[in-house]
């Protein structure tokens, strides 16, 4: 899905809803250029009056009501971008970085940090790409499937400077052929700062690096690469500041930088090295086989690697890198790559992809992985899983840990048919948290292992949350707290306020019934808010907060609630003020629990009090989203959903075949996603969208009246997907729903 993530820059957002033209946008883009070269990047104030939405509004090209529209689709999509990407799930990588948010994002000073190295991975945003397995040293993943015109956003890797800086960047390529070229830019100028040609390497898993030398101008930076043609890979890419203040650029030339395969460091030149490190040590070039595709049958849940020319699809993940800082979600192992070993023999395979696979294996028989390690900064669990071949069956083995000796649950492998037909098989363990190694021992003979890989899942339930703990939020203020066992909670809690935990990824083991409990505390009740996803995606309960008579005298409500198995991400929106929450824990249910819904909610104080009953989907922004039906509806009802799909979702994925003018009519809204009231003087008016059938991008048409719910198309032919949302006077959308033409 990850491939049908839209750009979240507001202009493009802007653009792309028929709001704004390309040179508008442009124009607007160099105005705001100008005015920041003059800007001191510490005057928050001066930053935000001269940022792109507000210089567009002073222009006249947009609307204040167009912006806030324009922010708050900018926030739906950044959620939306993490939460069905997975992008480094067990940081605050994202989670809409708009107004009234607050959100953690990577900062780099000149004056602190001289080093910064950037996992192509890691992106906030990208088009066309896909992330893969790595054999570089380090391991990890790369990007590849790179075509002419796809690029990749870092939104969440800030880099802050007080005067022009020159840096040497260093980026780690791969390519069987050579002659590919991408560039350096500014995500929010679109300034170009540097063009790099990209060596032959001879092979997708050959690596190189490739240093030139940029320079920076004073202000706060954010960096995207954008392919100018296709056949290459990138593994990371690293700045290393070279001096406070800089000469001239030396590759700020549209033609592309010549490249020496060399040592030489010297800043005018562009120096390749096989070191696979982003420091200086030269390491010599991997030799080992790359990581083997597996079948739909049989594949990983997030990863399918492969040997060709082109690189295959994997899932986005942040792996750790050679530095081993970061979190690791995703690692790939093959078989044959050991530190030490003990009876094994390594041979050629014929699975996917090619490489080894180890054999003649016998009990008591061993491997050492000490050269790949999974980092994990809180206990969690992950997903093994091995790729294995067995004439007979039979055979068993255990992963275990190299430092502590920890040995997981016995693993033992079917018969396949023959030594070289593979399957995959797969076993969930608990990690806790710090730096791991592993191993695997052989119980009984028998079979053959051409690789195994590890995904992260999430955090193991029983799970205790702190509230304070969010990635992002609306409204909500932190304080300190007289609850047992001290620290913080949140309060000053309005109506549409929000919290979101992208920094928290759940593994709910099985779809069933589970309880959540609630540390609430009130003065005088009425409270209530909306447990969802932290997409909005769906929503499993409204909970009622009872009066404690005190906002620091604390009770437990607990709900049963619904999960499907899988990872989770959650969310909480506040649907009437007067309430604090300390935490809320979520664990198994006991046997014969049956889902609170919208019941009276219970508590450890012995109150309860109940809630009326609301639309099943709640938007996650500052206020409940207007509810939209189509023309053939008797009423305005409440859009429910349980699953999300690009910006939002859509009901159904049948269309409508047309041929000539289109005539759409819909209801004006009356209603609220929370069921309140919604009169036609708070509405600002519809976007309808449509497509054909068979694509995935949308036209998007503004209806910038809200009494006006119809639209003609002049000529449509073919068959057509119709849908409607209405936004409200705040920019806040309903979501989109399906229509068809009269």
């Amino acid at each position: 899905m990850a491939g049908n993530i839209k750009a979240t820059r507001l202009g493009d957002i802007l653009r792309e809803k028929g709001l704004l033209r390309e040179d508008q946008l442009q124009l607007a883009i160099a105005e705001q250029k100008r005015r920041r070269a003059t800007v001191d990047p510490s005057d928050k104030r001066m930053m935000d009056a001269t940022s792109l939405g507000e210089i567009l509004i002073e222009m006249g090209y947009i609307t204040r009501q167009q912006l806030k529209r324009g922010l708050n689709w900018q926030m739906y999509l950044r959620k939306m971008t993490l939460v069905m990407s997975l992008v480094a799930p067990i940081m605050s990588a994202a989670g809409g970085a708009v107004a009234q948010t607050t959100t953690n994002t990577t900062t780099s000073s000149s004056s602190t940090t001289s080093s910064l190295v950037i996992q192509a991975e890691n992106f906030s945003a990208m088009k066309g790409i896909k992330v893969e397995a790595t054999k570089d040293t380090g391991g990890g993943s790369n990007i590849g499937a790179i075509d002419p015109g796809d690029w990749l956003a870092y939104e969440n890797t800030v880099i802050e400077i007080a005067v022009p800086t020159t840096y040497k960047i260093t980026y780690r390529l791969s390519s069987p052929q050579g002659g590919s070229s991408f560039y350096l830019y500014e995500l929010d100028t679109d300034t170009e700062y540097d063009r790099v040609t990209v060596p032959k390497t001879g092979s997708w898993q050959t690596w190189v690096s490739v240093e030139q030398t940029v320079t920076l101008p004073a202000g706060r930076h954010t960096l995207g690469i954008k392919a100018l043609s296709k056949g290459f890979n990138i593994n990371w890419f690293k700045l290393d500041k070279i001096a406070e203040e800089a000469p001239a650029p030396t590759s700020s030339s549209s033609q592309p930088s010549s490249v020496a395969v060399s040592s030489s460091s010297q800043p005018s030149s562009v120096a390749v090295s096989s070191s696979s490190q982003p420091s200086s040590v030269a390491v010599s070039s991997s030799s080992q086989p790359s990581s083997v595709a597996v079948s739909s049958s049989s594949q990983p849940s997030s990863v399918a690697v492969s040997s060709s020319s082109q690189p295959s699809s994997a899932a986005v993940s942040s792996t750790a890198s050679s530095t081993g800082t970061a979190p690791t979600t995703s690692l790939r192992i093959e078989s044959e790559a050991y530190t030490a070993m003990g009876g094994i023999k390594v041979e050629p395979t014929t699975d996917e992809g090619g490489g080894f696979n180890i054999g003649a294996i016998d009990a008591s028989d061993w491997l050492a992985y000490g050269n790949h390690e999974i980092h994990a900064p809180t206990a969690g669990n992950y997903k093994v899983s091995y790729r294995v071949s067995s004439l007979y069956g039979g055979g068993s083995f255990y992963l275990y840990n190299l430092d502590t000796g920890h040995q997981f649950a016995p693993v033992a492998v079917p018969k396949t048919g023959g030594f070289q037909k593979w399957i995959t098989i797969e076993q969930t363990i608990n990690l806790p948290a710090g730096t791991h190694k592993l191993g695997i021992t052989a119980l009984v003979k028998g079979f053959n292992l051409n690789w195994m890989q590890v995904d992260y899942k999430g955090i193991a339930l029983p799970v205790t949350i702190q509230a304070e703990d969010f990635a992002a939020m609306s409204g909500i203020k932190v304080e300190a707290t007289t609850d047992v066992g001290g620290g913080s909670n949140i309060g000053a809690i309005d109506a549409g306020d929000w919290l979101s935990y992208e920094n928290k990824v759940i593994d709910i083991p099985v779809t069933g019934n589970y309880k959540v409990t609630y540390r609430t505390s009130s003065l005088y009740g009425g409270g209530s808010l909306a447990f969802h996803e932290a997409d909005g995606s769906k929503q499993y309960d409204v909970v009622a907060v009872p009066k404690t008579g005190s906002f620091q005298k604390w009770v437990d409500v607990e709900r049963i609630v619904t999960l499907e198995a899988g990872p989770h991400i959650f969310g909480m929106t506040a649907l009437a003020k007067g309430y604090n929450i300390n935490w809320f824990k979520i664990e198994e249910a006991p046997a014969g629990s049956v889902p609170s819904n919208t019941e009276p909610v219970s508590s450890s104080s012995s109150s309860s009090s109940s809630t009326s009953s609301v639309a099943s989907s709640t938007s996650s922004q500052t206020s409940s989203a207007p509810v939209v039906s189509s023309s053939s509806s008797s009423s305005a009802a409440p859009i429910t959903s349980s699953s999300s799909s690009s910006a939002a979702s859509s009901l159904g994925s049948e269309g409508s075949a047309v041929a000539g003018p289109v005539y759409l009519r819909w209801n004006i809204p009356s209603l609220r996603e929370d069921g309140t009231t919604l009169d036609i003087s708070e509405l600002g008016g519809y976007e309808v969208r449509y497509r054909r059938l068979t694509d995935t991008e949308y036209t998007y048409v503004s209806v910038e009246n809200a009494y006006t719910n119809e639209l003609n198309l002049a000529w449509l032919e073919g068959t057509y997907v119709f849908e409607v949302a209405a936004f409200d006077k705040n920019g806040l959308y309903s979501r989109f729903i399906k229509i068809a033409p009269n």
